[in-house]
This record gives structure tokens, sequence and C-alpha cells, in this order.
């Protein structure tokens, strides 16, 4: 998640630069084109008092470049170029118009038409300055924005990754328990199975490998409890036989005394036959 919002404010700021970059591009063509005026201004004044044909031919040069760092600067501000276009062909005309006055030895109106160029020319340098420093305002503004989104990424990849840390250790202290739980409850029965405790409850058996531990310590404690009652068994059956063979034993010893008596009984009937005779 931290790395998704990190490469989107990437992105973002990739764009911002980009856009900051064009925005310093076209101011630098704002201050070009304050620049490329200052030698229009000064060449269309020339022209207008001198009527060379190389300050024409400067005067024209300075147009050129003017017009295209105006259509630089359009996408970003059409209205300040249009009015600026505007500006500049009302001088120009106007110059025009004065240079045909001072031919025509007519100062007078050469001189208020070039004093309408000049209200022009200011109009023009403070259209381009406002250009300036609009231009320059959004690339502040830009920069603010992007610093302020690249802040806001990092506080949320923080928060984030603060907030992943919390439920990784969460879910693994869950897991853990769950499997050292029923280790000890494993353990426990073990300990009690080993001391002979055969009826203690052993767990109930789960997936897994703890399940596969439950069922074979159940199948331990139930061989064991087997083994017990055959023991048991054994030994009844033992003591059944001697006691059987007691029994025996005892029968036995009463027919040999019956038979010593049987034996001497007759020997004293014998003698008392022989006696007798």
């Amino acid at each position: 998640v931290s790395s998704v919002l990190l490469i989107r404010e990437l992105v973002r700021n990739s764009r911002s630069l980009a856009e900051e970059a064009q925005l310093v591009s076209i101011v630098r063509r704002a201050n070009a084109a304050s620049k490329h005026f200052g030698d229009l201004k000064y060449w269309v004044t020339d022209t207008a008092v001198t009527q060379l044909a190389s300050s024409r031919e400067s005067t024209a040069a300075a147009k050129a470049r003017l017009d295209a760092d105006l259509e630089a600067i359009a996408p970003v501000d059409p209205a300040g170029v249009t009015t600026i276009g505007h500006e500049v062909d009302t001088l120009t005309e106007l110059a025009r118009r004065a240079a045909e006055a001072y031919s025509g030895d007519d100062s007078a109106g050469g001189n208020a038409l070039m004093a309408q160029v000049h209200v022009h020319i200011l109009h023009v340098d403070n259209e381009i300055e406002n250009i300036v420093d609009r231009l320059e305002q959004q690339a502040v503004e830009r920069r603010d924005a992007s610093k302020r989104r690249a802040d806001q990424a990092v506080v949320l990849s923080i928060i984030g990754g603060i907030v992943l840390l919390v439920l990784a250790l969460g879910f693994t202290a869950l897991t853990v328990r769950s499997i050292t739980v029923p280790l000890r409850r494993l353990e426990r029965s073990m300990a009690a199975i080993t001391h002979g405790e055969l009826d203690v409850p052993i767990p109930q058996a789960s997936g897994y490998e703890i399940g596969a531990m439950t069922r074979t310590l159940g199948m331990l404690r139930d061989s064991l409890k087997e083994r017990d009652r055959f023991e048991r068994e054994r030994q009844r059956a033992e003591s059944e036989v001697r006691a059987a063979r007691d029994s025996a034993e005892a029968v036995l010893h009463d027919l040999r005394a019956a038979q010593a008596n049987l034996i001497q009984a007759e020997k004293m009937a014998s003698l008392g036959q022989l006696t007798a005779g």
C-alpha cells in the first residue's frame, strides 16, 4: 500500500515537474518577449523618426521574434497574448502614420501620434509584466502544491506502514498463540500420560501438524490403556492358576494322607488277623 501511494505520488510529481518546467520555459519566453518588445519599441520609434530602411528591417525582425514569443505564451495566457498583439498592431500602425506625418513635414501630427505610441508601449510593458507575474505565481503555486502532496504522501505512507505493522504484529501474535496454546495443552497431556495418568483429557484434534500430534498422542494413550488391561488380565489369570495349583496340591496331599491311612488300616487288619490266628 505504501509503495502504491509513493509510486502514484511520484507519477503526479513527475507530471507536476514537467508542467513546472513548461511554466519556467514560458516564463523565460515571457522575459524574452519583454526584451524583444524593448527592441521593437526602440526600432519603431527610430523608424518613425529616421525612416531608414535598416530601421524598418530591424523593426520587422524584432516583431517576428516578439510574435514567436507570444505564440509560445498563448497556451497558458491567451487573453494576455491577445491584448498584447492588439496593442502591438495598434502602436505599429500609429508609428507608421507618425512616419508619414514626419515625412509630410507635419511634426505636430507626428508628435501626437508618437505620444499615442508611447501610451500603447506602456500598456504592452504593463501587460507583459503582468503575464510574467501570473506565470511566476502559477509556478510557485504548483511547486507548493507538489510539495504539499509529497508531504501528505510521506505522512500517509508512514501512518499506513505503522497501521500495517500493528496489524501484522497482531496477526503474528494470534498465529503464535494459536500454535503455542494447543502445544501447551498437548505438552501437559503428554506429561500426565508419561506419569501414568492415562485418564487425562487430550485436546481436541485439529488440522495440520498439531492435530496429527494430538491423534498420535491419543493412539499412544489408548495403546497404554490396552497394555494395562492385558497386564491386569494376565495377573488375574496367573492368580487363578496359582489358586488352582494350590487347590490341586491340597487335594493331592489329602489323597496321599488318605492312602497312607488306608495302608495303615490294612496293616492293622492284617496284624489283627495274624493275632487272631
